[in-house]
């Protein structure tokens, strides 16, 4: 990102040094964004990934997802990743109707 040393004619000074500092924050948030992927490719994975390891398909795990099945889910843009321990420890409920199950 290129940075302008010195504020352009008719630009106070008080707007350069917050245009500055906004190009500062800009790039901050570029690392920690950086950071984030690296991170949530260790320690979460796609519902296509979960779906794998469950043994069911991407849909069901969206279903699942929906229903506030797994603990630890982080929606990144409009993507979603699951925790890849909450996976491993899940679950699947019974077939059918919850009303039916013997207890």
């Amino acid at each position: 990102m290129i940075r302008p040393s010195a504020p352009p004619r008719g630009v106070s000074d008080l707007s350069f040094s917050l245009c500055k500092s906004i190009c500062i924050l800009q790039d901050c948030l570029l690392n920690f964004h950086a950071m984030n992927i690296k991170t949530l490719v260790k320690k979460y994975c796609t519902p296509a990934e979960a779906a794998e390891i469950i043994g069911v398909s991407y849909s069901q795990v969206t279903r699942y997802v929906a229903a506030g099945m797994f603990a630890d889910v982080c929606y990144f843009g409009n993507r979603i990743y699951i925790n890849r321990r909450d996976v491993r420890r899940f679950k699947r409920p019974k077939r059918g109707n919850p009303l039916y199950h013997d207890s």
